[in-house]
């Protein structure tokens, strides 16, 4: 027999919270479910829609901290990029996610600092289109990603073609992205003048983002070395997957040194 559920007086009278679990006997699928009181009687979280809906895990990138979630069709009729997400799973919790892109019957989710997708059952599914839905954090510390490079990958040869300067790279997944670099890069080269150029581009060959390229020209004496400093900052919208990377080439330069300590970060655009 079902355990009835009970008189919505005698749950007010005894402060049930909306946040609550209420336990359901599904006999014909010989489980037992949970379900927010909140939930069933649509009680609101402030700032947030109960999606009632079933969603499913469909996968995780750990270093893009993108998920991709299965939900019913035609999603692009309820949900759009930029939109706040609250899940609940058994590992992990209470997880928050921006959505980045929506198909007929998937979600990207960009998760915040900290949070994982797992393969696990979602529960307690609220949408919101405010900025700042109870509990959201907003600082962009919780919705970048970054690379720190140590140094110590000093190019010395086919410097007049552009490279790639270090071997680590900055992956970002679907979604739109405020992209920004802030890098020392150490000059060495022959002759009275060199020419070099500089850029942050998703190529380790072309400079692939038109505002983000810079050029110095040296003046002083052969076999000298200068440091420069540089920032780059620019908005990327992306379909797939790609890697940032600062590049850089000289036609008469000896070496091109990326410093350590050099930053490439990305920010949420929808944040």
């Amino acid at each position: 027999m079902a355990r009835p559920i009970p008189d919505l007086d005698e749950m007010f009278a005894a402060e049930v919270a909306a946040d609550d679990d209420l336990i359901i006997d599904d006999f014909s699928a010989s489980e037992t479910k949970r379900i927010k009181v909140g939930e069933l009687l649509g009680l609101p979280k402030m700032g947030w829609t109960a999606s009632g809906e079933s969603w499913s895990f469909s996968s995780w990138t750990a270093a893009t901290r993108i998920g991709v979630i299965t939900v019913p069709s035609d999603a692009t009729l309820k949900y759009t990029p930029g939109m706040r997400i609250e899940i609940t799973q058994v590992t992990g919790g209470i997880k928050h996610a921006l959505i980045h892109a929506v198909s007929a019957t998937t979600l990207t989710l960009f998760f915040e600092s900290g949070a994982t997708l797992v393969n696990q059952a979602i529960s307690s599914i609220y949408y919101s289109s405010l900025k700042v839905p109870f509990g959201f954090k907003i600082s962009p510390l919780n919705w970048r990603i970054r690379k720190i490079y140590p140094g110590g990958e000093d190019k010395t040869s086919g410097l007049s073609n552009y490279q790639s300067l270090s071997s680590s790279l900055l992956t970002l997944g679907k979604g739109s992205w405020k992209v920004k670099a802030a890098f020392t890069i150490e000059w060495k080269w022959s002759g009275t003048t060199a020419d070099g150029n500089l850029a942050l581009s998703d190529s380790s060959t072309t400079a692939s983002i038109d505002s983000a390229e810079a050029r110095v020209r040296m003046t002083s004496g052969g076999g000298a070395a200068d440091h420069y400093f540089y920032t780059f900052e620019e908005n990327v919208d992306l379909t797939s997957d790609k890697s940032f990377r600062v590049i850089g080439k000289g036609s008469t330069m000896t070496e091109i040194d990326l410093r350590q300590n050099s930053i490439i970060e990305a920010v949420s655009s929808y944040l």
